[in-house]
């Protein structure tokens, strides 16, 4: 697993540079990464658009909108190398994030879809994570990077890739100030 999740991020990094993104970070047209390796990035994909409104539901706190595109299977794996979670146990965590923050945002969002021939279809996510704390002001922000993997129209994986140590500290400090 690990031989191919560094296969895949060497894949999706030339793949990235190779496409041509506009300012919004979506590309123009598809783009072969490498002349003839059969592998498509596009960032005007319905899979794109479609994970771009579901960062968009997670900062309304909208979190039904997750089962319009995860499989029942669905599974979450975090940078920390904690056990991976389901949806339910991610709503949890989304709705004391959204408790304890506020003006959550996604910024200098970079979005692509990428086919591979040998691994399947995976879509990305680069951008700096910001929030505030609703008990402190205290503002923060992060890079974040996610990866999606889809079975056919469903999604089946996800990763996410962030140092969250500050953010959890942060969490749970204004969860206890606003709960007292």
């Amino acid at each position: 697993m690990y031989r191919t999740l560094s296969t895949l991020s060497l894949l999706v990094a030339s793949s990235f540079l190779a496409a041509s993104c506009n300012s919004t970070g979506q590309s123009a047209a598809p783009v072969d990464a490498a002349e003839g390796s059969g592998i498509v990035t596009r960032g005007d994909d319905e899979r794109t658009a479609q994970l771009r409104s579901a960062l968009e539901a997670f900062i309304r706190n909208d979190q039904d909108f997750a089962k319009s595109y995860t499989s029942e299977d669905h599974k979450i794996y975090r940078a920390d190398g904690s056990e991976p979670v389901g949806l339910e146990e991610w709503n949890t965590f989304a709705d004391a994030s959204h408790r304890a923050f506020k003006d959550m945002e996604f910024a200098n969002l970079a979005m692509v879809t990428s086919d591979y021939p040998e691994y399947g279809v995976w879509s990305y996510a680069w951008c700096t994570f910001l929030a505030t704390s609703r008990a402190t002001g205290e503002q923060f922000r992060f890079p974040l990077h996610i990866m999606w993997q889809w079975d056919g129209d469903k999604v089946v994986r996800e990763f996410h890739y962030a140092d969250t140590t500050r953010f959890n500290a942060v969490l749970e400090s204004s969860l206890a100030a606003i709960d007292g």
